[in-house]
């Protein structure tokens, strides 16, 4: 992309909160057509209790960095069910654009291929075909033990995936063990 004078002089050309840069850069996106957001949070049952306070604070992050409350899907503990999950990235790719962003937070107990939700184990092949309904670019974080075998369903070119363990690990609370 031609980086002309109102490129240099202007730091975030659409007014979204996103520099030129990272828009081309790091979203392959226009940095003249406005990026909106989306998150979809999910959290399940059983876990520490510290993950409600980490929540607030991504919650808090996401409001103060352009995410509008009415963007924000949250399916915590024993609404964390897969016909929510399933109807809240139904409502994003309605809504959303290919050149937005939506985050979508996973987390709960893992075992090999599945993360837990409130009405039993999902596979990581079936979150996968859920998400390809989305057209925009998607940041996946999953916090489970052995959430790095989700690579193995979920990468594309149009989701960066962040987990919080690799393939063979436990984890608790985001930290490997």
């Amino acid at each position: 992309m031609e980086m002309n004078e109102s490129w240099i002089n202007t730091f975030d050309l659409d007014g979204d909160g996103f520099t030129n840069e990272f828009e081309v850069r790091i979203m392959s996106s226009d940095p003249y057509v406005y990026n909106g957001r989306f998150a979809v949070l999910a959290y399940g049952e059983g876990l520490p209790p510290s993950w409600e306070e980490q929540v607030r604070y991504v919650e808090e992050f996401l409001k103060s960095n352009g995410f509008e409350e009415s963007n924000i899907y949250r399916l915590y503990e024993e609404n964390m069910t897969l016909q929510k999950f399933n109807q809240a990235i139904e409502d994003v790719s309605l809504k959303s654009r290919e050149d937005d962003l939506v985050l979508v937070l996973l987390a709960g107990h893992g075992i090999k291929d599945e993360i837990y939700f409130s009405d039993g184990w999902i596979n990581y092949g079936r979150i996968g075909n859920i998400l390809l309904k989305i057209k925009a670019r998607q940041i996946v974080i999953i916090d489970a033990c052995y959430s790095g075998l989700a690579k193995n369903y979920l990468m594309s070119e149009r989701i960066v995936l962040i987990t919080s363990s690799k393939e063979d690990e436990e984890t608790y609370g985001g930290i490997s063990l």
